[in-house]
This record gives C-alpha cells, structure tokens and sequence, in this order.
C-alpha cells in the first residue's frame, strides 16, 4: 500500500483544462501547479504497473457544493507516469469527501 498526501484544496476538472478560442484544450496555469506539485511529493519510486484499487479521500476547507467526481480526474492525470504508468489500471475506485478547514488536502492510498 502507498499513500500520499497532498496538502490544500482539491483542484476540480472544472479549473483543470480551458480551452482556447479555437477549440484547442490546455492545462490552466492552477491545473500545471498542481502537478508539480504532485511530482515534488511523490517518492521516486517504479511505476506500478499492475491493476490498481484508488481511495481518494477529499478534505475540503470549506462545505461549498461540490461534485466528487469532478476531483478524480486531476489526480489521475497527475499520477500518469509518475506512480502508475496509465490511469486504465486503476479497477477499483473509493471516492469520500470530508471537510477539514484547518488542513484542506487530498489523501490518496493505493492497493
């Protein structure tokens, strides 16, 4: 099992991508941060390559209304070659949302 924390509030899907005036999509100034933030936290580590159980635990800092699922596909991208080699490995999903307005973060475990 691996878990990593990565501190302050989730980046939704919605702050993720934009796109240009002509259709093109590109990662947000916010979406590219969080990567790299992600890559500054991760162990270095081989990818894991097998088939992947994903708990994602969210820790809002606030009780805005918020989709859950809307958070999954950042932290998938953000794991894509630096924890497991694609995101298709992963065959099992657990989504929770809490609120910890002290310590906002996402709690990542993988099985």
């Amino acid at each position: 099992m691996l878990k990593i924390i990565i501190q302050g509030n989730p980046v939704s899907v919605n702050n993720y991508l934009g796109i240009t005036k002509f259709g093109r999509k590109y990662l947000t100034k916010r979406a590219r941060e969080y990567k790299k933030k992600v890559e500054e936290i991760c162990p270095e580590m081989d990818l894991l390559t097998s088939e992947l159980t994903v708990s994602i635990k969210y820790y809002f800092g606030d009780k805005r209304v918020r989709d859950i699922d809307n958070f999954s596909k950042v932290i998938f991208d953000s794991f894509s070659g630096i924890v497991w080699k694609d995101d298709r490995q992963i065959t099992k999903l657990i989504l929770e949302k809490f609120y910890d307005k002290e310590n906002p973060r996402t709690e990542v475990e993988i099985i």
